[in-house]
């Protein structure tokens, strides 16, 4: 079982009378961590809308290599430092990341640490 992914992982070899058995006992926890992972992403959306809203991004970004807890830790980082930041942020593309990246090129957003501090900034 994929606890990340909410899934169950059967491999195509075995017999169908076992992976019927594994799911008959293994299938409510299963669901449940599915449940969990569903509200999780539906608190990490809300959250980017209130960091969006609050600081007045343009985008808002969170790089997929990063954790479901990284990504979060890096919205409420902005939300609680939002009143130091506004003044930067307005109608900035921001990423959040696993580091500091200026905008390059034609990719113009901004990279910010996800455990960044304000004495770093």
């Amino acid at each position: 079982m994929d606890e990340a992914a909410g899934t169950v992982v059967v491999p195509v070899s075995e017999e169908f009378r076992n992976v019927y058995d594994f799911i008959d006992l293994q299938g409510e926890e299963a669901l449940r961590h599915r449940r969990k992972q569903k509200g999780e992403e539906k608190k990490l959306e809300e959250l980017k809308v209130q960091v969006r809203k609050k600081l007045r991004l343009r985008h808002l970004t969170l790089d997929p290599s990063l954790s479901s807890e990284q990504q979060m830790s890096g919205c409420i980082r902005l939300l609680r430092s939002g009143p130091d930041l506004l003044r930067y942020t307005e109608g900035l593309s921001l990423c959040i990341s696993d580091d500091f990246r200026l905008p390059e090129g034609t990719k113009r957003q901004a990279c910010l640490k996800w455990n960044f501090s304000i004495s770093d900034l």
